[in-house]
């Protein structure tokens, strides 16, 4: 990958409780959320919403070999107790790339 390239994300919150939440939210200030993006839901128990987000490879990324993304999911239960989780992805970025051919 270099520098400009676009990585696609697709981030997923899952109710995995027994209660239901609202204002079910994913936050990532790395990444630019699509226009279909809907944050803020109701999700009741085994239910999932899904948010699909684009970040631009910077010089710095693509000379590390590394970008790493973090988004944090935040809800509230029924009895307005905020349960914060948060989840990290890690795309690597190659720098590195040799192609060898052989023929007769």
């Amino acid at each position: 990958m270099v520098a400009g390239e676009e990585i696609s994300f697709t981030l997923t919150a899952k109710n995995t409780g027994t209660v239901a939440l609202n204002q079910v939210t994913i936050v990532d200030d790395d990444v630019v959320f699509k226009p279909e993006t809907v944050n803020g839901i109701h999700l009741d128990p085994g239910e999932e919403m899904v948010i699909y987000a684009t970040h631009t490879v910077t010089e710095q990324e693509a000379q590390s070999g590394v970008y790493v993304n973090t988004a944090q999911a935040t809800a509230s239960a029924p009895d307005d107790l905020v349960n914060p989780v948060q989840a990290a992805a890690q795309y690597t970025v190659d720098r590195y790339q040799l192609d060898l051919s052989a023929t007769d």
